[in-house]
């Protein structure tokens, strides 16, 4: 009986290595087969992806030629127009934006040289710092004396 014994727990012994071995493999290949269809399936992804981009790109380009070739003249005049506007000519600015005249350059303030140097109406000497006249200033200096 001992032998019987020793061969039936031998035999348990076996079966549980093999289907120990045999989970061991069903997991191992569920994974594989699993990492399989993950590739796959981005694969396939991948190539609906790039259908769906190019046959929107195809949509895109053939409404575009169709507009262009319909738009073909309004196109032209837009370029045109604009070329032109290019063009002319515009008035130099001043410092403020204001427009100034061709003979004319700019003072502070954008003001024009003429009106910039004149800020009071009798024409005696030039403001000095301070926008005082130089007479002032010299009275203010003989003050502090």
């Amino acid at each position: 009986m001992d032998q019987s014994l020793s061969s039936i727990l031998l035999l348990l012994c076996c079966w549980v290595a093999l289907t120990t071995c045999m989970s061991v493999q069903r997991k191992e290949a569920g994974d594989a087969l699993s990492a399989l269809d993950k590739e796959n399936a981005k694969k396939s992804a991948n190539s609906i992806t790039e259908e769906l981009a190019r046959n929107l790109m195809e949509h895109l380009y053939d409404e575009i030629r169709k507009r262009s070739n319909s738009n073909e003249e309004t196109i032209s005049n837009f370029r045109r127009a604009s070329s032109d506007t290019h063009r002319q000519q515009q008035a130099p600015k001043g410092l403020w934006g204001r427009e100034l005249q061709p003979g004319n350059p700019p003072g502070l303030w954008g003001r024009e040289a003429s009106e910039a140097e004149n800020t009071d109406s009798n024409d005696g000497p030039i403001p000095g710092m301070w926008g005082r006249r130089e007479a002032d200033d010299k009275n203010a200096h003989e003050k502090f004396q």
